[in-house]
């Protein structure tokens, strides 16, 4: 029989109540701030930016589609379809 290397638990071993406690020291919470502050607003607007990006692309596409399938009315267009 071949031993494991590290230690095997059952699943009966674990604890179910599980604990974590983050320690931060005075530099941690500075660097925290500096981010929420000077990098989290930008990457925000940057989010923001896309979205409506996005959305204005795909409205313009969907007129555009919506146009183009709609058939046409008026005397060039009546021309066009004769010749």
């Amino acid at each position: 029989m071949k031993r494991a290397s590290h230690e095997v638990f059952d699943p009966g071993d674990y604890d179910p109540v599980f604990k974590f406690e983050l320690e931060m020291s005075l530099n941690d919470y500075l660097l925290v701030t500096l981010y929420l502050i000077f990098v989290a607003p930008f990457e925000l607007l940057g989010w923001v930016i896309k979205r409506v990006y996005r959305a204005i692309t795909g409205m313009l596409e969907s007129l555009r589609a919506r146009a183009e399938a709609k058939p046409e009315r008026g005397l060039l267009s009546l021309m066009t379809k004769l010749f």
